[in-house]
This record gives structure tokens, C-alpha cells and sequence, in this order.
């Protein structure tokens, strides 16, 4: 049948001026099937083959499809359909309907108006493929009706899971519906909606879209165990494509996921793909959509179940995952919000919030993770921002923030058994409860990778290093383990430590080209301090020679550091003024001149020379033994410890940390003992002259004998 500028829906003639062929027909998916539902229906009711519903256009506006009603046939269920429609497009309101068609169809064409009702986002044009006698029917994109006849929907584009019953109406489980959907295209899209599901599992190379993630949800049902949703890309790496760098394998975009309360959400294992990105994705544990923040704002503390992971990347079969993009995320509310592992490659993340996680971010056998802006937010006590274990290395993490507003967490863990290299931390706002100790205070708990840099800075001024924070805003500090300057075909290496002043006079720490370490120091001095800032050695080039840091406070070695020789051109200069003398009224008695005199002065051979040299090359040397004078002070009832020409001083031993540098010294029960020889000075002069004035008397005595005697 032809009308000017029509199309028949039923015939087989259409004008040639009309823009629309027979096949192309998509948009009438969702404008036509909706309006003819309620012809449909009355059709339905009436249940004849023959039904004439005439749905003839004179125009090519959507409202004059709907208005002028002439010659479409509507087929039912049980009905055996004329031959004279064969060629022609025919109406069924469902899909039960459609699969109990017994029609003998030949090239003929369906508009399905709904999937269970008519408009419920399944209706679409359906074609019969004669030459197709095996595909199965999945439900929505292809059905097989009781004939045995294979109706192809006709469609570009995403696959929609209403096509296959998914309600996403927060009350139906959508589980099959969405699981046929992603076994049937490469291309999936989600109606804005909540949709129920227990377990889904992606195929490879699927490419998910939603409405937005807060607009379109899958919300895991609470009696299900697993991930809510697993990609795993097969047995064998063939999936991978040859290895090409092929487009986008996997994406998610625009789409939020809930898991049940003791679940993962996301799991991604054997992912040898390429260019995955995941996109404006929410993944929420159930357990922080049941909670309120009462914090203003800052993150609060929840409880997620131990294991719990928003998102697991795991290449444990194969060397050398590429996961390329992880953008605009948000992962709230599990154990470990993002966890990589086992050979993972090149993950990006870039502006992604993870909230109320115990762990934000797990590195374990990753290489090149790259962060950019992206902020860690905890409230759990003893949470951790990034973890980091295995062999991994070329980790860059640029601004963004951590942020852990209870006590006892850290914002960088290195687990004991890591292997980690190569790490560059820029520009990240640090703000963790109870930092403010020693650097690296609560940034970084564990020993730091080897080739480890950090330029950052700090939230609060109790931080360490504060004060050069607060006295220069744009300070920075930096961390890096064996960093090379110049080399070879780099010339020498320099380092230029500058003031901050319109003078030039910095420093300069260089290598002199002669094997030489060189320090350059203009106007001051070189100054060692504690980690109080108290001064304990000073350097001075200007004719001031090495001092300590206070007068007085300082010693030169101790019984556990001795120095072997001292050179020098003069000796040692004592202080010897008065004004800081109390001299004893006694002076030095005859108990300890007795005492000095009954020792002996010996010769001998220090024991480490022997071991060294033997008894034939060691020196000889002269002097005093310790432990006589010790005993000869104590017969005369004389505490040795009262007087300082006889020390006796406990070894210490150094206690390493756990990468065995010595960090402390602790004592070690034994003790050392030693004679101050300038003291023996006094002693030797107080004998001698004690020694003469019993001989002058002796004399005088004589003298005055003899006298008398003549």
C-alpha cells in the first residue's frame, strides 16, 4: 500500500520520499513501541491473526506515527500468521509472546514492545535470520521463538540490561538479567536505576557505562558472598591479543557499586589487558552507606570487615599487567580500598578520593604506579594511607593528600620483608593525628626504599622541621637514599646550600676531582648539633681551630671510642685559674703520696699490639697500673672514685636497628679503668717534696750534731 510521502508498516513498498528504510529503524525503539502499547493491548485482548491495527504515516513527524492507524498485524501467542505478511513487520507486546510464536515467517520483521510489559526500555526491532539455526537464546539479543526461528534485534551501540529483564528498580535481583547482558556485547550500558546482584563475573573485553555513579547503582544482595563483580581474563594469555597495546579492553564509567558488608566489590584477576581505565566509579561497602558522618565533614570512624577490598588487581599468572587508568574514583568503607599485586604494571590513579579505609592503598609486586591528586581519608585509629610490600618500585605519588584524624596510623608503611626501590614522593599534604616527633615522626613507618625522594610539605606547624616550615612557607624537605650528583661525563659533584639573604655567601659540599670531599664554608662555621638543635661540635676556619659545641660540656672519645694516637706540636693546655678552683686545706696528705709510692712503675706491652704483631714486634711502653693504685688507695681506707686521677668507666656496645646501623649504645657490664697521668705530676712533685724536707731535716739534724760535737 502507498500513500504520498509514506512508509507502510506491513507492506512492502515504501516511498522514495522517505528518509527511512525498512531497516532502519532504532529510533522507533523508543518513540513508536511506546505509543502503540495500548493498541497492543486492546489487540491482545481481541487475540485475532488478522487484527488490523493500520499504522500508515502520511508525514515523518513522531505524532503522525501514532495518529493514523492502518495496516499493522499484531502477533500473538498460538497464532498462525497469513503468508500475505510475510515480507512485512508485525507487533508482539512481550517476550514470553514472541518465543511462543508457531508462524511460518519468511524475511519478516518484529517490534517487540516490551521485555515482560510494553516501554519497560527492552522494545526494539527484531529480524529473522533464516540462514541462523544455532545461536542460542540469550534473551535479549537474540531470542528463539517455538519454531525454532532465531530473531536478531537490530541495534548499534550498547547493549542495555533492560533488554534482558533488569528491572533496577532497588527491589528485583537483576543478577541474570545483567550477567546475560555482559556475556552477550562487548559494550554495556545501565540505566539510571539501583539493580540487585549476587555475583557477576566479566568476560573479556567488556566496556561498561552507567548514568552517572551516584545515578546508576549495582548493589550487591547482603546474603551474597564473593566480589560482587570479577574480571578475570582466562587461562591463557592469548586473550592479551599477541601482547598489542590494544584499546581500551576493559572500561568502567559513570556507574557505582555497593558490596555486601563482609565483600570485596571489584576484583580483577589475571588481568593481562591493556589501557583498562575505570572512570567517574563509585565502589562503597554496605557498611559506610549505613553510617552518618557526625564529623563536620572530616572522615569518621567505621569498622569494615578484615579482607574486605574495593578494588583487588591481581596478575599472579602472568609477568606484566598494564592497568593504566584509574580516574575520578571514589572507594569508601573497606579493609583495603585499592590493593595491586603480583606483577601489576603501570596503574594510574588521578583525582580519586578513598575514604575510611584501614589500608587506602596496598602496593605489592607493582611496578610505575604513578598517583596523581588523588587524597587518602581515614578516621579508623591505626589506619594506614599507602602499604607497600614485595618487589616494588618506580612508585610516584604527585600532591594530592593523606589525612588520618585518629591515633596510632601512618601515611607510609614499608612492610619488613619489601624489596622496595626507587620511590619519589612530590608535594603531598600530610595530616596525621599525632605527628609532630622526630622525622620522619608518623609519615613513614619501616626502613625507607634505597633511592627514595621526597619534596614536600607539611598541614600544621607542629610537624617535624616546623620551624623551617613556618619561617619559610615554600620550604620543602627531601629524603633520598644513595643519590648520585655528577659522575662520570658529569663532571664533579656539588651541592650549593644557599642563604637566605641578598649576600652570596653559601655553601658548597663538592667532590674535588682529587678524592677528595671538599667543604666550602663562608663567614661561619661547620656546626654539629643534636636532635634538640643544641650545639656539640663546631668547625671553625677562621684560625678557631675544632671546639665543641659549649665550653666544657664536651669529651674526646670515651672508654668504648679511644683514639689510638694523638699528634700534636705542643701539649694539652688545663685550665689552672684560681677563679675556678676550691682548694682543699690539707693539700695532698702523706695517706695518698703512700699510696702512689708503693706502686711501681711498669713496662709492658699492649695485648691488641700482641695479637697484632706478637710479642717481638709489639712496642714496649711505660707507666702505671689501674687496679695497683685502685688497691693501695683502698688499704688506706681511700675510695679510689673520690679522686680523678683513677677513672673506671662502664663499655658500651652499640644496639642496631632493623637495618643493622647502630642507633643507640647500651652498657655492657663490663668496665674499663684509667689514670689521668698530668695528676701524677702533683703526686711525683708532693713525694719529692716530702722525700726532701724528711732529707733537710735529716741534714740539719746532723749538722747540729756535728756542731756540737766540735
Amino acid at each position: 500500500m502507498e500513500t504520498p510521502g509514506g512508509i507502510v508498516l506491513g507492506g512492502a513498498q515504501m516511498s522514495s520520499q522517505s528518509p527511512l528504510s525498512r531497516r532502519n529503524f532504532l529510533w522507533l525503539n523508543t518513540s513508536l513501541l511506546g505509543a502503540l502499547a495500548p493498541t497492543l493491548a486492546s489487540a491482545s485482548a481481541r487475540n485475532s491473526s488478522s487484527e488490523t491495527l493500520g499504522l500508515l504515516t502520511s508525514g515523518h513527524s513522531q505524532q503522525s506515527l501514532f495518529d493514523d492507524s492502518r495496516n499493522i498485524k499484531v502477533a500473538e501467542a498460538g497464532n498462525t500468521l497469513p503468508q500475505a505478511i510475510g515480507g512485512g513487520t508485525s507487533a508482539i507486546s512481550n517476550l514470553d509472546r514472541m518465543r511462543s510464536l508457531t508462524g511460518s515467517f519468511q524475511d519478516s520483521e518484529l517490534l517487540l514492545a516490551g521485555h515482560s510489559r510494553a516501554s519497560d526500555g527492552a522494545q526494539g526491532l527484531f529480524v529473522h535470520n533464516p540462514a541462523d539455526t544455532s545461536s542460542a537464546d540469550n534473551g535479549g539479543t537474540v531470542v528463539v521463538d517455538a519454531a525454532g526461528r532465531r530473531w536478531h534485534r537490530v541495534y548499534s551501540g550498547a547493549v542495555d540490561v533492560r533488554w534482558f529483564g533488569a528491572k533496577g528498580d532497588g527491589a528485583n535481583d537483576d543478577t541474570a538479567a545483567i550477567q546475560a547482558a555482559l556475556n552477550a556485547g562487548e559494550n554495556i550500558y545501565l540505566p539510571p536505576g539501583i539493580y540487585y546482584a549476587s555475583n557477576l563475573t566479566v568476560p573479556f573485553r567488556r566496556r561498561i557505562f552507567g548514568a552517572g555513579k551516584r545515578q546508576t547503582q549495582i548493589v550487591q544482595l547482603e546474603s551474597a558472598s564473593g566480589y560482587l563483580m570479577t574480571i578475570n581474563t582466562g587461562s591463557s594469555p592469548a586473550n592479551y591479543l599477541g601482547g598489542d597495546i590494544t584499546d581500551g579492553q576493559f572500561i568502567f564509567e559513570d556507574i557505582g557499586f555497593v558490596s555486601a558488608s563482609n565483600n570485596g566489590c571489584l576484583a580483577i584477576r589475571n588481568s593481562v589487558c591493556s589501557m583498562m581505565t575505570l572512570s567517574r566509579v563509585r565502589i562503597v561497602n554496605a557498611v559506610a552507606t549505613s553510617v552518618r558522618n557526625p564529623g563536620g565533614g572530616r572522615p569518621w570512624a567505621l569498622n569494615p570487615a578484615p579482607g574486605t577490598v574495593g578494588i583487588l588487581m591481581d596478575n599472579s599468572s602472568y609477568s606484566g599487567s598494564y592497568v593504566n587508568c584509574m580516574d575520578a574514583i571514589e572507594v569508601r568503607g573497606f579493609d583495603i580500598g585499592i590493593r595491586l599485586q603480583n606483577n601489576v604494571t603501570q596503574p594510574k590513579l588521578n583525582n580519586s578520593w578513598i575514604i575510611n579505609c584501614r589500608t587506602g592503598i596496598s602496593l605489592n609486586g607493582v611496578s610505575g604506579y604513578c598517583g596523581y591528586s588523588s587524597y587518602i581519608e581515614s578516621g579508623i585509629p591505626g589506619a594506614i594511607g599507602y602499604s607497600y610490600g614485595g618487589i616494588t618500585g618506580h612508585v610516584m605519588i604527585f600532591g594530592g593528600g593523606i589525612e588520618i584524624t585518629k591515633d596510632g596510623g601512618f601515611a607510609h608503611n614499608y612492610e619488613s620483608d619489601a624489596k622496595l626501590s626507587d620511590f619519589e614522593l612530590h608535594g603531598i599534604n600530610y595530616n596525621i593525628f599525632g605527628d609532630g616527633g622526630a622525622l620522619v615522626g608518623r609519615k613513614h613507618n619501616g626502613a625507607l626504599p634505597s633511592n627514595f625522594l621526597e619534596f614536600g610539605h607539611y598541614s600544621n606547624a607542629n610537624s617535624p622541621h616546623s620551624s623551617l616550615v613556618r619561617t619559610n612557607p615554600n620550604a620543602f624537605l627531601q629524603f633520598y637514599n644513595n643519590m648520585r650528583i655528577g659522575g662520570s661525563g658529569l663532571g664533579n659533584g656539588q651541592i650549593t646550600l644557599g642563604r637566605g639573604d641578598s649576600d652570596a655567601a653559601d655553601h658548597v659540599i663538592s667532590h674535588d676531582g682529587s678524592y677528595n670531599l671538599k667543604i666550602k664554608i663562608y663567614g661561619g662555621g661547620l656546626q654539629i648539633q643534636d636532635q634538640t638543635g643544641t650545639p656539640r661540635l663546631q668547625l671553625d676556619p677562621n684560625n678557631r681551630g675544632l671546639t665543641p659545641g659549649n665550653d666544657s660540656t664536651q669529651a674526646l672519645g670515651n672508654a668504648s671510642r679511644r683514639w689510638a694516637v694523638v699528634y700534636s706540636t705542643t701539649g694539652s693546655i688545663n685550665t689552672s685559674d684560681i677563679s675556678e678552683k676550691t682548694l682543699a686545706p690539707e693539700g695532698i696528705n702523706d695517706q695518698l703520696i703512700d699510696a702512689f709510692m708503693a706502686i711501681q712503675p711498669r713496662l709492658f706491652q699492649w695485648n691488641d699490639a700482641i695479637a697484632e704483631k706478637g710479642r717481638g714486634g709489639a712496642r714496649w711502653h711505660m707507666g702505671y697500673v689501674a687496679q695497683e693504685l685502685q688497691g693501695e688507695l683502698q688499704k688506706r681506707g681511700i675510695d679510689p672514685a673520690r679522686y680523678a686521677i683513677w677513672c673506671r668507666d662502664e663499655i658500651q656496645a652499640p644496639v642496631a636497628d632493623e637495618n643493622g646501623t647502630a642507633a643507640s649504645w647500651k652498657g655492657t657490664g663490663e668496665y674499663r679503668q684509667g689514670l689521668r697521668y698530668e695528676q701524677f705530676i702533683a703526686l711525683v712533685d708532693a713525694a719529692s717534696r716530702r722525700k726532701i724536707a724528711a732529707l733537710d731535716a735529716r741534714i740539719s739534724a746532723l749538722e747540729t750534731a756535728l756542731n756540737r760535737t766540735t
